[in-house]
């Protein structure tokens, strides 16, 4: 029974990709940091979001997240990687800290374009939450 070492397990427990799945995952797998960080500043620029990059990171904070998105909606502060890099311990502290403060850190990765996700963040951003109105007794 079963093709392998695993009895054959490891392909059940697999999903099955649909081309287009397969298609996405090989875009995803080949795109570098700066083609990922080029699309999001598009989007970011169609919805009317303000982003920011420090270009020359050599003489910043080591570990400053690489993209800084403000819109209506709130911050965004995004760690961008390709799809298979991990991140430094200085990004992984400044992640951290930025979350306890109660911040919106997350890393990007070019899968997140390609499902949408960073679509969907960035549009979230373009819609201002407003407080909820409070009356105070006269």
């Amino acid at each position: 029974l079963g093709g392998g070492r695993d009895g054959g397990t490891a392909a059940a427990r697999r999903p099955v990709m649909t081309p287009a799945q397969r298609n996405a995952a090989a875009i995803a797998a080949r795109m570098p940091e700066r083609e990922l960080l080029e699309a999001i500043y598009e989007i970011a620029c169609s919805r009317g979001l303000l982003a920011y990059h420090t270009h020359d990171s050599r003489r910043s904070q080591p570990g400053f997240p690489d993209l800084v998105i403000v819109g209506p909606g709130g911050v965004l502060w995004r760690e961008l990687k390709t799809q298979h890099a991990s991140i430094t311990n200085e990004q992984r502290l400044w992640g951290n800290l930025l979350r306890e403060a109660g911040q919106d850190w997350e890393i990007w990765r070019p899968a997140d374009l390609v499902s949408d996700r960073i679509h969907t963040e960035l549009s979230a951003l373009t819609v201002r939450y407003e407080p909820r109105n409070i009356t105070t007794p006269r």
